[in-house]
């Protein structure tokens, strides 16, 4: 979902939020970073490639032995990164980036390995994010998700209606037969986050009877979704969805 367009008053990063340092038991939390470019200049359109490097670069500065931890992992990594979410102007195989906007770029951990590293790379971040010709200047950044395990999560007390609410940030698609399905069925939605889950947490649920629960019980109740095409690698550019979803649980 698009940003209303800020104009950049400094480029002096603000103060870290408190809770800088959190308990060594914290096992999930999600980041949100503010960037602005050093000028205005354009962005290739599979940045996102070039986002993920940069990411795992950091990481195997500081820390070599969790670089190889994340590099060995074939299927579900400890971390996910979104694309910029902000004016990206389209111009041909490129994005524009306006110099005087903010752009916000997303980071969840999932593991707390990864929780340890972030806690100690966010004491000294870099002053910028390099792609390609189009460096980034970080702002700020701040917690968008809430600290939590994945015991607190499983143990918490159910909401009183029967309903889940996401917001997708950044454009969401999911592999269906082969190609790119921009629509938040159900099934797709859960079965995301029960391989993190499964992978990460300890604590499994068989696939099958979970998805054949959920495609009896969830139903989209509300949606406002829009399509935006975005950049997906080799397969350069695909449909995908931003937007909010509202599904019912029976």
């Amino acid at each position: 979902m698009a940003t209303s367009p800020n104009r950049t008053r400094t480029r002096e990063r603000r103060s870290p939020p408190s809770g800088l340092i959190w308990s060594a038991d914290t096992e999930l939390v999600g980041l949100v970073f503010e960037l602005t470019p050093g000028a205005a200049s354009y962005l290739y359109a599979q940045y996102a490639i070039g986002l993920h490097a940069w990411f795992l670069g950091q990481v195997q500065q500081t820390d070599p032995d969790l670089s190889k931890l994340l590099h060995d992992e074939q299927s579900e990594k400890a971390f996910t990164i979104s694309g910029l979410e902000g004016d990206l102007l389209p111009g041909g195989k490129e994005f524009q980036l306006l110099g005087d906007r903010i752009y916000r770029w997303y980071v969840t951990g999932l593991s707390k390995r990864v929780m340890q590293w972030l806690s100690q790379w966010l004491q000294n971040l870099p002053e910028e994010i390099d792609l390609r010709n189009a460096p980034l200047l970080i702002r700020s950044w701040d917690i968008a998700f809430a600290l939590t395990t994945y015991q607190q999560l499983l143990t918490a007390e159910p909401a009183l209606s029967p309903t889940i609410k996401l917001s997708f940030l950044t454009p969401t698609s999911f592999r269906s037969k082969g190609y790119h399905f921009p629509l938040p069925v159900p099934q797709n939605v859960f079965h995301s986050y029960l391989r993190r889950w499964n992978k990460f947490s300890g604590v499994n649920f068989d696939q099958g009877e979970f998805l054949n629960w959920i495609d009896k019980n969830a139903i989209i109740s509300r949606h406002k979704l829009e399509s935006q095409k975005v950049a997906a690698g080799k397969k350069g550019m695909v449909t995908g969805f931003t937007g909010a979803v509202e599904f019912g649980l029976g």
